[in-house]
């Protein structure tokens, strides 16, 4: 399952997961907050492949991330449950869109840029 690293489908694993969460952001909050989007969508990404690299069962790889970026989410939406609920949820709308065409386009899956898709 896991292949040798490859930088740059991590940085654009990185970029888009980022992305996901600025519009998230910026859809619930009216606010553009770049640094705490590219913080969640590095964090997220490097556990998701940490995760693969150390053979967790594959609902862990895909679940082991969530809370890490949700914690993120909520320091840097001022504490605010409901926004970082709303911004998380519409992140997340972002990433299944991003997901879809990326996989498509790189025949890999987004989030975790070490799996291949199954033929």
């Amino acid at each position: 399952m896991l292949t040798d690293f490859d930088i740059g489908r991590y940085l654009i694993a990185i970029g888009f997961t980022s992305l996901s969460y600025v519009i998230g952001i910026y859809v619930a909050q009216r606010n553009f907050k770049l640094f705490g989007s590219a913080l969640i969508g590095t964090v997220v990404v490097s556990i998701g492949y940490l995760s693969a690299i150390l053979n967790f069962p594959i609902l862990l790889i895909v679940l082991t991330p969530v809370p890490f970026g949700f914690i993120i989410l909520y320091l840097i939406s001022d504490r605010n449950i409901k926004l970082t609920i709303f911004s998380y949820a519409i992140a997340w709308l972002a990433y299944i869109i991003f997901h879809v065409i990326l996989s498509g386009l790189f025949h890999f899956h987004s989030l975790i840029p070490s799996w291949r898709l199954s033929n």
